[in-house]
């Protein structure tokens, strides 16, 4: 597929949440899934990630999921991909209890990707760091930081990781969003990912569309280039934080372009299950992909239903490429 045809993908929205967090976490967030064709089960896989670690879910049809536990500790804002008989989950690794003690204001922060490898999507191995914060605008005042992965491998046999890096407050919500995206690149899947010198979006104050954060971007090689999809965060009318995914294009893979003027997904008041509004602060990362069972396209997300982080819960939903 190439991008002018992307482009003219219309989106089915089904407004509702799938998934839900427990009582003890006020979250799930950050989805990432494989189809019925990759997994030995022959469900659809989908991981996330809570305020304790990355849960794994399973689907006969991608709607109705069962919870089957916590794969991974101190892990959050997955992604997961199948390499021939291997499942590969690269992930933002945190210390013990960081994510928790983050709702403290002076509380420190340090994050790094790692990678766990798995034959059955069950059994773990134990992480690997690939690639860990470097270079200046990796940090802030809190903290160094990398985490939300993007990982596929180039033409010329290389892996290619898209990353966000930094922290940058965001003040009616009360917690730290990425400051920036990188790239990085590495001749293997294991790391290490060297990374390029200069970041592809940053914080911005004099340009309005990246007044606050530029999120994280789930990058896909088409034939004639690359789209990208980017829950940035953004100020609205009302003075109010915003995050919202939109769609870009690349010849290159650096410089980007919006393939559409509007944001693809973007907070309203859709009813969930319960008749309760629950995406009408943020929409958040998402993980797109193609079914070749199909040749739909088929994107998870999360949202968040209220701003202040004691009074937001995150869940998680999809669209679907009619």
């Amino acid at each position: 597929m190439k991008l002018a045809e992307f482009a003219t993908l219309s989106w089915e929205d089904e407004g509702r949440w799938l998934i839900a967090p427990t009582a003890l976490s006020p979250l799930l967030a950050d989805p990432t899934f494989l189809f019925p064709s990759e997994t030995p089960e022959g469900n659809w896989c989908l991981i996330a990630h809570t305020a304790f670690g990355l849960r794994r879910f399973s689907s006969p049809d991608g709607v109705c999921w069962t919870d089957c536990g916590t794969i991974v500790r101190h892990g959050m804002r997955a992604f997961l991909r199948r390499e021939e008989d291997i499942y590969r989950l690269y992930y933002e690794h945190y210390p013990p209890f960081a994510l928790s003690l983050s709702l403290i204001p002076c509380a420190r922060w340090r994050s790094r990707i790692a990678l766990s490898e798995s034959p059955d999507l069950c059994r773990w191995s134990r992480l690997k760091p690939v690639f860990s914060p470097e270079l200046p605008w990796h940090g802030s005042a809190r903290g160094p930081a990398v985490g939300n992965p993007s990982v596929f491998r180039e033409a010329d046999g290389r892996y290619v990781l898209y990353y966000s890096a930094g922290l940058t407050y965001i003040p009616d919500c009360g917690f730290y969003e990425p400051a920036a995206i990188g790239r990085a690149w590495s001749d293997a899947p294991y790391g290490p990912f060297v990374p390029d010198k200069a970041p592809i979006f940053t914080v911005d104050p004099y340009e309005r569309n990246l007044a606050l954060s530029p999120g994280s971007i789930k990058v896909i090689r088409l034939e004639d280039g690359y789209v990208g999809f980017q829950n940035r965060i953004d100020w609205d009318e009302q003075g109010r934080s915003r995050s919202a995914i939109f769609v870009l294009g690349s010849e290159d893979g650096q410089t980007w372009w919006p393939l559409h003027r509007d944001p693809l997904l973007a907070p309203d008041d859709a009813p969930g299950p319960d008749g309760k509004p629950w995406r009408t602060s943020h929409v958040y990362a998402c993980d797109v992909r193609q079914n070749p069972e199909d040749g739909r396209w088929y994107l998870y997300y999360n949202a968040r239903d209220g701003w202040w982080k004691t009074r937001g819960t995150e869940r998680i939903g999809r669209i679907v490429s009619n």
